[in-house]
């Protein structure tokens, strides 16, 4: 019987045990409870005021409600003490955040466990971020190019900002391009290909937080990349010598509007004769330009190289030289022109049936160009050719030119090149020298000569006072 009941009290001890054990096990299950975040996500960035930022989590356990509290910090700032299992539950902030960087969690308790939500990052950015203009394009800016480059940026406390180019791209206010990737508080650049017109332009700037800036003032763009239209006109086509002559130059554009002509005056016809042309120059604000032409014809009067001729001027644009330009030129007639940044003058001295002498007043060089010839001339004696005058034609007493700016190497013997400074050797001293480099080698050649006959003489001699001996 002992033995029997000494099993029974073992077997009863361990089923005591076993049960206590597994008693235990479910009833501390059924207090694990479990805090889930819902808002704000983290490492989040909010422009709320420090008391109103919104925390919302839900709490999931086996008991019914739930006390629940909110960490800031590390520091309390809001209690909940009837959170429904399984609901979603709404704390606010209490405590003044400042802003920057914030650690917060929340911590649950059902009064048998508790639960803590792991710690999420919030920032808080209560400051407008600026939205400044940079350097490009200027207000009230003529451009005659599609591609424009806006210079501009936006600065932010916590590196967070957002930039957008905006303004009246269509006739109405909308943001046109957005650069997302720039560092904050650094200018930068967005390029926009736009067409003709006028427009408005402002830089808009919004922080990862929702707060926002732009320019109060815009500026202006005005993209132009139509050459004007160019009016040149005479009163009569067919006029007699001595008679009155009067020209215009007009001209238009559209969207930048005219900013300069320029044209040849009207002459006195009376010592001209033949086909006259007046020219007309058109400039609008952004830099294109056009050109045109108008002829008449003077009958009866003088050849234009006589006395009393007249001076006309041309002002070709440097693109225009740089292509060929191509103009026909009376006495004392004169073309203005700029190469490299440099202005230079072109004056008509003196035509003929075959040939014409003109000057470059800019650093005076004087010259001949035959009909049918090509000048080159190193207007700044570097070395390089500048500039080149073909002389195309001579009828009716003026020479038509083709006029050229060009970039070739000098070369000396080049018959068509005008260099200045340049020191070359005349044919008889050349000859001179010459000669005196052939008499030197003969007379080398000749003192070689007597050399190797006093040597074979030498040779001759000592042969035979040897044989004299034996």
């Amino acid at each position: 019987m002992k033995k029997g009941v000494k099993i029974k009290n073992k077997w009863s001890f361990v089923c005591l045990g076993f049960g206590m054990i597994l008693v235990s096990i479910f009833v501390l299950a059924a207090g694990v409870d479990v805090v889930n975040i819902v808002s704000p996500a983290n490492i989040s960035w909010t422009n709320g005021t420090n008391n109103s930022i919104v925390f919302t989590f839900n709490y999931t356990g086996e008991n019914a409600t739930a006390s629940c509290e909110l960490f800031v910090n590390n520091t309390p700032v809001g209690l909940n003490g009837s959170v429904l299992n399984n609901t979603d539950t709404i704390l606010y902030s209490n405590s003044s955040l400042n802003e920057g960087s914030n650690t917060w969690f929340v911590n649950c308790s059902n009064g048998v466990n508790t639960a803590t939500a792991v710690n999420r990052t919030l920032y808080i950015d209560n400051t407008n971020p600026t939205a400044s203009f940079g350097t490009n394009p200027i207000n009230v800016r003529n451009a005659s190019s599609a591609s424009i480059i806006f210079d501009f940026k936006c600065s932010d406390n916590f590196n967070a900002s957002v930039m957008r180019l905006w303004g009246n791209w269509s006739g109405s206010w909308a943001v046109n391009s957005t650069n997302s990737s720039v560092l904050n508080n650094t200018f930068s650049n967005i390029t926009l290909s736009l067409s003709d017109g006028v427009y408005l332009w402002g830089v808009y700037c919004n922080d990862t937080a929702g707060n926002v800036d732009w320019t109060d003032t815009n500026r202006t763009l005005i993209v132009d990349t139509t050459n004007p239209t160019a009016s040149a006109s005479c009163t009569a086509t067919d006029i007699h010598a001595g008679d009155a002559v009067t020209c215009s130059c007009s001209g238009t554009d559209a969207t930048s509007g005219v900013n300069t002509t320029t044209a040849s005056s009207s002459p006195d016809t009376s010592a001209l004769s033949g086909e006259q042309t007046y020219s007309c120059l058109v400039t609008d604000y952004s830099g294109n330009s056009a050109s045109a032409t108008a002829t008449y014809t003077v009958s009866g009067g003088g050849s234009s190289g006589g006395s009393g001729s007249v001076s006309l001027s041309y002002s070709p644009s440097e693109t225009q030289i740089s292509e060929g330009y191509g103009i026909s030129l009376g006495l004392n007639y004169n073309v203005n022109f700029k190469i490299s940044e440099t202005n230079h003058v072109l004056r008509v001295d003196s035509i003929s049936d075959s040939s014409s002498t003109i000057t470059i007043l800019s650093d005076p060089v004087t010259l001949e160009v035959n009909l049918g010839e090509t000048k080159k001339i190193d207007l700044d004696s570097n070395g390089y050719y500048d500039f080149s005058v073909y002389l195309k034609e001579i009828k009716f007493g003026k020479a038509n030119f083709i006029l050229t700016s060009i970039s070739e190497e000098v070369v000396s013997d080049d018959p068509s090149s005008t260099v200045r400074d340049e020191e070359v050797l005349s044919g008889d001293v050349a000859s001179e020298e010459e000669g005196f480099g052939v008499k030197v080698e003969k007379n080398y050649l000749i003192w070689i000569i007597l050399g190797v006959v006093l040597v074979i003489v030498g040779i001759i001699s000592k042969k035979l006072h040897s044989k004299t001996k034996k």
